[in-house]
């Protein structure tokens, strides 16, 4: 693999089937600050793959003197460039330039017209699993009269075959307005069509808005003001933002089912549930069909236990916690105790949970709140004491 004038770039997966990733608090505007500081990948409060143009061959990079996860493990990808000159082949992998020049082109005795044409290799994301939330695409004016451009998605000719003379299918995405810093591109409908389309890269297209004036753009020598783009996604799948209810006939169960009702877990068990005569401490897995078949009397679908809150799930569910109360006297230790108490995990990773009765939400800012003993209170030293039992389910 060369390393000069290559993009590293990296695939981290926020939740896994055993723990949570650590991580580093992250706004997308901080990117250039970050990439300043070390031209790398960097981890995320969400999933981030940033791929942009790296020229050195260091492996190691610490940020904040906290050193990164080893990435000898994740693909490298490339952003690609053509900038060329309409009606020619001619291809300058050096300069970007963009808009018309003030010089005749003596082969065709017209004003020379360019355009360049980027090819964004797309990272291995499984959309099953994992919900894209956003996607962005920045370039760098280097000099030039131009401040605006237009951007386009092209569906062929293939990259490969794209030059001056070719006549690409396209579709408008935006226009690129230059500041002091990074013109931004909104690329997220076009990422999640490329995937649904089970496309393997992105070409875009910037050209003039303007007859004449020029726009050059960095390129791959630019390093730290070289185009790049991310992909921000999580596997929260289908979850609500936080909101909050006011409704005191509305209790824990029915906010996190979204059922906007009371809702009573032992109203729903089967008849032949032996819910009741199982001690939970002994047995804290005797109970999950029982759980499920109240879920699905819930009109919840795609239901799954699973064994953390960072458990993978599918793109179209979303995570719920669920503690009961047992008892811990004899004789009747370990057994249900008639009271339960639900959480559900929101768009960004948080969990939220209303108690029967209240006219306020409680919103737990930590990825592993239902793992948190004091998060299942109940009431003056009183808690929700079974085992965490996860889910995830299909329900709006």
């Amino acid at each position: 693999m060369v390393i000069s004038f290559t993009i590293i770039a990296t695939l981290l997966f926020c939740a896994s089937s055993t723990s949570i990733i650590e991580e580093v608090p992250f706004l997308k505007e901080e990117i250039v600050e970050l990439r300043e500081e070390c031209s790398k990948t960097f981890l995320t409060n969400r999933g981030t793959y940033i791929s942009f143009y790296y020229a050195y061959s260091e492996t190691t990079c610490e940020n904040n003197e906290k050193e990164l996860l080893d990435r000898s493990n994740y693909g490298s990808s490339y952003i690609s460039n053509k900038s060329m000159e309409i009606g020619t082949t001619n291809i300058d992998q050096t300069l970007l330039m963009v808009g018309h020049s003030q010089f005749v082109n003596p082969a065709t005795g017209l004003t020379a017209e360019y355009q360049t044409a980027f090819n964004l290799s797309l990272p291995n994301l499984n959309l099953n699993y994992i919900s894209i939330r956003d996607a962005g695409f920045a370039v760098k004016k280097q000099s030039g009269q131009l401040t605006s451009l237009a951007a386009y998605t092209v569906y062929s000719p293939s990259y490969a075959l794209l030059d001056g003379n070719s006549v690409p299918s396209k579709d408008f995405i935006s226009y690129l307005s230059f500041g002091l810093s990074y013109a931004s591109l909104d690329i997220t409908d076009e990422i999640i069509d490329a995937y649904e389309s089970s496309s393997s890269s992105l070409t875009i297209l910037l050209q003039s808005t303007a007859t004449t004036g020029l726009c050059y753009l960095y390129g791959v020598n630019g390093l730290i003001s070289s185009p790049y783009y991310y992909i921000e996604y999580d596997n929260y799948g289908s979850a609500r933002p936080f909101f909050n209810c006011d409704d005191y006939n509305i209790n824990c169960m029915g906010y996190a089912l979204y059922s906007n009702s009371w809702l009573s877990f032992t109203d729903y068990l089967p008849s032949n549930t032996t819910f009741f005569n199982v001690n939970l401490f002994n047995n804290p897995l005797s109970c999950v069909a029982d759980i499920s078949y109240v879920l699905n009397c819930c009109m919840c679908d795609n239901i799954d236990y699973i064994s953390s809150y960072s458990s993978i799930i599918e793109s179209t569910q979303r995570r719920i916690a669920l503690r009961f109360l047992l008892s811990e006297d004899h004789p009747n230790y370990g057994f249900y105790n008639w009271n339960f108490h639900f959480m559900w995990q929101t768009n960004n990773g948080s969990w939220a949970a209303k108690s029967g009765n209240a006219t306020t939400c409680s919103l737990f800012a930590e990825l592993n709140a239902p793992d948190v003993q004091d998060n299942w209170i109940l009431s003056n030293g009183i808690y929700y004491n079974s085992q965490t039992y996860y889910f995830a389910i299909e329900k709006d």
